[in-house]
């Protein structure tokens, strides 16, 4: 099926618009490039994150605490990313499961991820909300927009944001049962923190790849890629399929608990094609819910009660297993 319209018609933001052009500083530091091999798997202890909660905010039907902590990988952070917010939104009468909602490409500050946790309350889940590094009061580029102008800040970022994910997936188990869900980078992002957790966790990959390769590669996003800044298309292609490749889910075994995941995906999604998140279920033997005519944006404009189903059935179909 044909990508939906408005997934066809961003590429031609993206060719008119050089703040749009993904990786406009090149390749940056080489040393960094080796952080596409993480490392992380389930055997990789995971470092206590020292949270501590501010004050109660009421709001109808949920409340929100927030705290700050400081990223288990501060070492391979400039000191102005070394730092993270996270804010706790739970439902007014409390929840026994907290989810981990994972951000999405240039998804600064918190509002979208606020709403899905909104509608998780109502659902009786609990959300854990932070910004990742490059993101939102964790920039290093205040000035430039994307936050992250080069392959190796995107490994920094990535790397960082899976160790994190892991920390506070890990410290949102010692308060409920505990989560992982995101959507399109938030999603694979999520799905990555999965697959290197030692213990179960729901998780639901909302229009997920099970890698960024072919996403940066195949799906509309290609023509943001700065190119000339990489050395031009015929040589940079090989070389960056080869290092995002590296960061696939489908690299690591599937966990006991993947089966119970559900991973949603959109018909017509023209950034995250399809295929990508079947070959992630098919990996997983996890449910794949399909929403034929929706689009990337589409559905998460328009869907967000389906991403939300999605969240709160991973933890009932972890529960039952």
């Amino acid at each position: 099926m044909a990508a939906h319209v408005i997934d066809r018609l961003a590429p031609v933001g993206f060719l008119l618009d050089r703040r749009s052009k993904v990786f406009a500083d090149g390749w940056g530091d080489e040393g960094r490039l080796a952080l596409f091999d993480s490392g992380l798997d389930a055997s990789v202890p995971i470092p206590d994150l020292a949270l501590d909660w501010g004050r109660k905010e009421e709001h109808v039907g949920f409340r929100v605490r927030r705290a700050t902590f400081t990223s288990p990988v501060s070492e391979i952070l400039e000191p102005d990313a070394r730092v993270g917010t996270v804010e706790w939104i739970d439902p007014a009468q409390g929840s026994d499961r907290i989810v981990v909602l994972m951000p999405a490409w240039n998804d600064e500050g918190f509002d979208v991820r606020r709403r899905l946790a909104a509608m998780l309350a109502d659902r009786g889940v609990g959300s854990y909300i932070a910004d990742i590094p490059f993101y939102g009061r964790r920039r290093t580029r205040p000035d430039s927009s994307p936050a992250i102008g080069t392959v190796s800040e995107f490994a920094v970022m990535a790397h960082g944001a899976v160790a994190e994910g892991r920390a506070l997936v890990a410290a949102a188990g010692r308060q409920a049962r505990a989560g992982v869900a995101g959507f399109s980078m938030g999603g694979n992002l999520a799905a990555y923190v999965s697959a290197t957790m030692p213990c179960p966790v729901a998780t639901a990959p909302l229009a997920a790849s099970h890698g960024p390769a072919p996403v940066y590669l195949d799906g509309a996003i290609r023509r943001a890629i700065a190119w000339k800044a990489l050395g031009g298309q015929r040589t940079a292609r090989p070389r960056l399929d080869d290092l995002l490749g590296r960061a696939s889910v489908l690299r690591l075994p599937a966990l006991m608990h993947h089966p119970a995941a559900v991973i949603v995906s959109g018909g017509r999604d023209g950034f995250v094609p399809p295929d990508l998140s079947r070959q992630l279920a098919a990996h997983w033997g996890a449910e794949l819910r399909t929403v034929d005519r929706a689009g990337h944006g589409t559905l998460l404009w328009r869907h967000k009660d389906v991403l939300a189903d999605a969240v709160r059935d991973a933890f009932e179909r972890l529960g039952s297993t």
